[in-house]
C-alpha cells in the first residue's frame, strides 16, 4: 500500500463539511472510531506509535501530531475515552 501525501497549501484549504462542524455528536463519533481503528492497527498490525508518527510525517501532518505525547493527546480527546479513570485530581 503506497501512502501519498497532499502538499501542505492543499491540507491547509481542508475544511470540515458544515453537517459534522454543526453536529458535536457526530464529530465525537468521528473521533471515537478514529481512535478504535489506531487500535486496531496497534493490536493486529503490530503498528505502534513510531510507525504511526512515521506515516503522519509522511502524509505531512507534523503540524498535528508532532511527537508521542501530541499523539497520545489526540487518542485521549475520543469520546471512548472519557471517565474511563485515568489520573484522579
Amino acid at each position: 500500500m503506497t501512502v501519498t501525501a497532499l502538499p501542505y497549501a492543499q491540507l491547509s484549504e481542508l475544511t470540515m463539511p458544515p453537517q459534522v462542524a454543526d453536529n458535536p455528536e457526530q464529530l465525537d463519533n468521528i473521533k471515537a472510531q478514529i481512535d478504535l481503528t489506531l487500535m486496531a492497527l496497534e493490536c493486529l498490525a503490530n503498528i505502534g506509535s513510531e510507525a504511526m508518527l512515521q506515516a503522519a510525517t509522511t502524509l505531512n501532518l507534523e503540524s498535528v501530531v508532532s511527537d508521542r505525547v501530541a499523539l497520545w493527546r489526540l487518542r485521549q480527546s475520543s469520546p471512548l475515552r472519557k471517565g474511563s479513570g485515568g489520573r484522579k485530581n
